[in-house]
């Protein structure tokens, strides 16, 4: 998968920054759920995680609110929201502690 690049003339505004929680959802497992205040504006998701310094990145679709991260436990989690016309948002970041 793959972004689009933005198309700012279309509309410059970024969308706002999502909150990110972390849940433990069992021994080896965490579930990563998200939430934001401008659900019409959603496109896409971009969750990011770095474990033992190799970073994974995946593009998930705008009904997705939830991620579980089986068998690894990441250093740092993040998540951006994408728009409609391919603006960022500002990354929600959160450093995990083994």
């Amino acid at each position: 998968p793959a972004l689009i690049p933005a198309c700012p003339w279309l509309d410059f505004r970024t969308p706002p920054k999502p909150i990110l929680r972390v849940v433990v959802a069992g021994n080896s497992s965490l579930k990563l759920s998200w939430q934001t205040s401008s659900v019409e504006n959603v496109a896409l998701w971009i969750l990011q995680y770095r474990h033992n310094n190799a970073w994974t990145t995946f593009i998930l679709p705008r009904e997705t609110r939830s991620y579980v991260v089986d068998g690894k436990t990441p250093e740092v989690v993040s998540l951006c929201e994408v728009d409609r016309v391919g603006n960022p948002s500002s990354a929600a970041s959160l450093v995990l502690r083994k």
